[in-house]
């Protein structure tokens, strides 16, 4: 009987770990300082921010449309949601995350082989820490998880996993990012770039992703509404 209650307690203990964790950490994410990397852009970009064109797409968006260009020339509010790495499930995460709060008049989607594809979906897990504050991305990552990872998620403290590195990295830094999601590139040497041919026989479009980017298409032609 006593070590049914010392279970009982540690049980107990475990719980309360993890609800604690799990609070203290969204309350932590969505005061982040917006200081221009990936994932406090993710915050920005799903939580906070609107505009009148909203940029969204891989590293190639990221690194390529200057907000600051587009918004001297267009005479209107931008924001680049680019994120290295992520595909059109990222891009969907964003793009009804911000029709929650507002509608953009122009929606710039920056479109490659990698973002339909299967390529970079495992990335989306990079995601989870959003799962129990997003609506769209428990949707989302809802429909590519398996029976097991649904179980996973249902832990405060796997959901947070590998996220305090760059919450700390983020408090620690002097000042905030003032290019809203843009993140030009460091000049580098040229021949450090190498161009990835993808022969057409091996591009495979993925069923789901078609999907989204459908959506977002879809979507932009009624007006957002």
């Amino acid at each position: 009987m006593k070590k049914v209650f010392i279970g009982f307690l540690f049980l107990l203990l475990v719980v309360l770990s993890d609800i604690c964790v799990g609070g203290i950490t969204r309350k932590v994410i969505l005061n982040v300082p917006d200081v221009g990397v990936n994932q406090t852009n993710s915050v920005q970009a799903l939580f906070h921010r609107k505009a009148d064109v909203l940029v969204l797409g891989p590293s190639t968006a990221n690194h390529h449309y200057d907000t600051r260009l587009l918004r001297d020339s267009l005479r209107l509010s931008v924001y680049n949601a680019g994120f290295d790495g992520k595909n059109i499930q990222y891009s969907a995460m964003v793009f009804y995350s911000f029709l929650q709060r507002c509608k953009p008049k122009i929606v710039c989607l920056d479109l490659g082989p990698s973002m339909l594809s299967d390529e970079w979906n495992g990335s989306i897990g990079e995601m989870n820490i959003f799962y129990n504050m997003s609506p769209v991305v428990h949707r989302i990552i809802n429909e590519r998880a398996t029976s097991v990872q649904k179980i996973k998620l249902c832990s405060n403290l796997y959901q947070c996993n590998n996220s305090w590195q760059w919450l700390l990295h983020a408090y620690l830094q002097h000042g905030e990012s003032t290019t809203d999601g843009y993140r030009p590139l460091d000049v580098v040497s040229s021949n450090q770039f190498r161009v990835k041919h993808m022969p057409y026989e091996q591009f495979r479009v993925d069923s789901v992703n078609l999907r989204y980017l459908d959506g977002i298409v879809n979507k932009c032609k009624q007006g957002g509404g």
